[in-house]
């Protein structure tokens, strides 16, 4: 009875292994995917002012991203004023405090590596590198910067950013006139390529009473806006928290340039 039951376990063992029984592998992890729009806060551990990056990252196959200096902003204390400085804007850096950027990024699993490189007007380069977990639509870990006089280092917050179509209301303040705040709302469009594109209505400003936002660079990077239109209109807004953008507008008909805080709807 022993030997047939030996017999009987030798010939399951061997069915099992003619079968591949005896060669399963663990299952290789899918690398995640960042393309899309990202909005970076930092943190900084050496008294360093807090910085927003906003990107547009694109997939290069094989678990590489990256974003051209078209699709990447630095923003210090997240002010709106850095995207005057995008390469598509046409405004130029004009001074040596303002950097091109380009961001690299490679995917493990959901491990992920970044290089953010700063090229500065005066010539320096800066190099930030960072590692992070990505999970779902957020990407968290630490940073650290050097060259070009900046040494830093801290942890941050990735989120990725979804369409900046809608509706948006709120009240902007010239920062060239002692003029009553006056109140703004647009209703902006997203196409699928990115482009934005949409009107606004201003009341209580005698430089406009409505914008069409139909000429010049109108996009979305990392969730930001930059918006150019009639009358020689630049808006570059950013988020802040929940729904709200801070704005930065410039209105070359009448040489106005001012701030606010506009909400989407």
């Amino acid at each position: 009875m022993k030997t047939r039951r030996a017999v009987g376990i030798i010939l399951l063992v061997l069915v099992l292994v003619g079968c591949g029984g005896g060669s399963f592998a663990p299952p290789v992890p899918q690398n995640a995917d960042i393309s899309g729009p990202w909005a970076v806060q930092t943190t900084s551990t050496q008294a360093q002012p807090p910085a927003a990056v906003y990107a547009n990252i694109v997939s290069q196959g094989g678990g590489s991203f990256y974003s051209d200096s078209s699709n990447v902003e630095v923003c210090p204390n997240n002010n709106p004023v850095c995207f005057a400085y995008l390469p598509p804007v046409g405004q130029g850096c004009g001074f040596s405090a303002c950097a091109l950027y380009t961001l690299m990024a490679t995917v493990s699993g959901s491990k992920v590596t970044l290089t953010l490189t700063g090229t500065w007007q005066n010539g320096s380069v800066t190099t930030t590198q960072a590692t992070g977990t990505v999970n779902g639509s957020t990407i968290t870990g630490t940073y650290t910067s050097s060259g070009g006089g900046v040494s830093d280092g801290g942890s941050f917050v990735a989120t990725k950013q979804g369409t900046v179509a809608g509706n948006y209301t709120g009240t902007l303040q010239s920062q060239e006139y002692a003029t009553p705040p006056f109140n703004v709302s647009a209703a902006i469009t997203e196409a699928a390529s990115g482009t934005l594109g949409g009107t606004a209505m201003v009341t209580n400003s005698s430089c406009a009473s409505s914008v069409t936002f139909n000429s010049g660079f109108n996009a979305s990077i990392g969730g930001a806006l930059i918006l150019s239109g009639s009358g020689g209109v630049s808006v570059f807004a950013v988020p802040t928290t929940g729904t709200s953008y801070s704005v930065l507008y410039t209105f070359a008909s009448c040489a106005d340039t001012g701030t606010g805080t506009v909400t989407r709807q």
